[in-house]
């Protein structure tokens, strides 16, 4: 069962939201920007998917499109544990390549650092019917690393995965 519909980012982690934490984290690299609907995030900065109803290709099309940076941190607002720890270990790794993103059981696009000059082609592939990031990011020169801890990239799908990580946190 996935999550219902609910905004997984105002989920709550020891009494902050998935999106506040995140955040916090990330405000000390630089610019940060929650894709998103305004209205859902009001405190935050945020961008429309450049694609509405996209799915994370809207979101990703927006973070490249308006980011004043040509490597691009991507992060699921369902991923609270991942750390600016996690992000400097991806663009440590990005030398080389257009996306360095993690490998768990299977390639994990999202969190990942894309390089801005992607805009286009990810645009070009949506228009041609293209919805799988995983299936964009594999035809792409990537780097798949093999994350330290696994729990930290994964995102909250599912309310057993949303208890696994309030019991992991001690919530």
């Amino acid at each position: 069962m996935r999550m219902g519909g609910i905004n997984k980012g105002r989920l709550k982690l020891c009494g902050k939201d998935f999106v506040k934490i995140l955040y916090d984290e990330f405000s000390q690299l630089g610019d940060v920007h929650i894709v998103g609907r305004e209205e859902d995030f009001p405190e935050y900065p945020t961008l429309r998917d450049y694609i509405e109803n996209s799915g994370p290709v809207g979101g990703i099309l927006s973070a490249l499109k308006f980011s004043s940076t040509q490597k691009v941190l991507i992060v699921p607002c369902d991923s609270p544990l991942f750390s600016k720890e996690h992000a400097l270990y991806l663009l440590d790794n990005i030398d080389g390549y257009e996306i360095s993103a993690f490998f768990t059981e299977k390639p994990t696009p999202i969190p990942g650092i894309y390089r801005k000059n992607l805009f286009d082609d990810l645009r070009k592939f949506f228009k041609n019917g293209g919805r799988s990031i995983s299936r964009f990011v594999l035809s792409r020169r990537s780097i798949f690393i093999h994350p330290r801890s696994w729990i930290s990239v994964k995102g909250v799908n599912t309310p057993q995965e949303y208890s696994e990580i309030l019991k992991l946190k001690g919530c």
